[in-house]
């Protein structure tokens, strides 16, 4: 989160952070921006753990989200908060259909999740700015591109568009494991 990179494509990642979750909480004297929060926990990030990291980019496939012929997104009901973004999902059973919800997502935010489910990088390339409260009625957590690509359509009113380009990785170079507090 703190450097705009979903987990899996963060490499050189140590065994301890697969198997032991840290909690890290955070609280600044005033209301500070998503972007300076994302400062602000790569500063934490870099001093408790130690974490140096840099990117690594390179030529790659990579899908653009476009606007679509008619675009269906809903504002978020909550304007004022800068919260990272709120996933949930519907039933449990692993492989079913169910509705994907998000609140409070930017289009850039949206463009990152999408990563998982095609598995190539995506570039926001709507222009839309704002956040927005987005559900997709029937999706699978394990879905492919097949089934990603027309759910976003069918959704959304957003395209994902099939390009040459460059992907980056976040590539971690030192990390220390944390001692209790």
């Amino acid at each position: 989160f703190a450097y705009g990179f979903s987990p899996d494509r963060v490499e050189r990642r140590p065994q301890w952070m697969y198997d032991d979750r840290c909690d890290v909480a955070v609280t600044t004297a005033a209301p500070t921006s998503l972007p300076d929060q994302k400062i602000l926990l790569q500063k934490l990030l870099e001093e408790r753990f130690g974490l140096v990291v840099h990117r690594y980019s390179y030529p790659s496939m990579v899908y653009y989200l476009v606007r679509g012929a008619k675009v269906n997104l809903t504002e978020a009901t909550d304007s004022d908060s800068d919260d990272i973004p709120e996933f949930r999902t519907g039933l449990r059973q692993v492989g079913a259909f169910r509705p994907i919800t998000f609140k409070h997502m930017s289009m850039s935010d949206l463009a990152s999740w999408l990563y998982s489910p095609l598995q190539l990088p995506v570039l926001d390339k709507t222009g839309i700015t704002g956040f927005f409260d987005i559900e997709i009625p029937r999706m699978s957590l394990r879905s492919s591109a097949e089934s990603t690509i027309p759910a976003v359509r069918n959704a959304l009113g957003l395209d994902l568009e099939l390009h040459h380009g460059t992907a980056e990785t976040l590539i971690i170079d030192h990390v220390e494991k944390p001692r209790a507090n």
